[in-house]
């Protein structure tokens, strides 16, 4: 199944089996950031063998920079990540259904509908609501 974007979308076009190839390759690297900003202190274990501290120190400091910017990636790739799972999901079910018989409503046949139940509200959903009626003065009840 293809969908095109609409106009001013660039002109290209997404498929599920794209979704699907891009989903899993993504979560792979995401586990590696994931890796590398958990055990930034290993990838750094025995630099100071150099043996010079500006050395020693710069590999610290990128690595340490390393490991947190390898932490916004995961945090955010991750929620792009569920997002692709979800949009991929949400496809499938929509060809399942139309396997299974789901007949497209034919045109005119919502508003006919609609125009048959008769108007449930002001007919320009923009326009204010109109004022509430206030309720009918009754007479307090009689004490007893």
């Amino acid at each position: 199944m293809v969908e095109a974007v609409p106009d001013g979308g660039g002109g290209f076009e997404v498929t599920v089996e794209h979704l699907r190839k891009t989903v899993d390759p993504l979560i792979a690297t995401l586990q590696v950031a994931d890796r590398i900003w958990k055990d930034d202190g290993q990838i750094a274990a025995g630099v100071e063998r150099c043996g010079s501290d500006p050395v020693t120190n710069g590999v610290r400091r990128f690595v340490h920079d390393w490991g947190h910017a390898m932490g916004v990636v995961v945090k955010q790739g991750s929620a792009i990540a569920a997002a692709l799972q979800q949009v991929v999901a949400n496809y499938e079910l929509a060809e399942l259904q139309a396997q299974q018989g789901l007949v497209p409503v034919p045109v005119g046949a919502v508003e006919r509908i609609s125009r048959d139940a008769g108007p449930t509200g002001p007919q320009n959903p923009l326009a204010p609501n109109p004022p509430a009626t206030p309720p009918a003065a009754t007479e307090p009840p009689a004490p007893k």
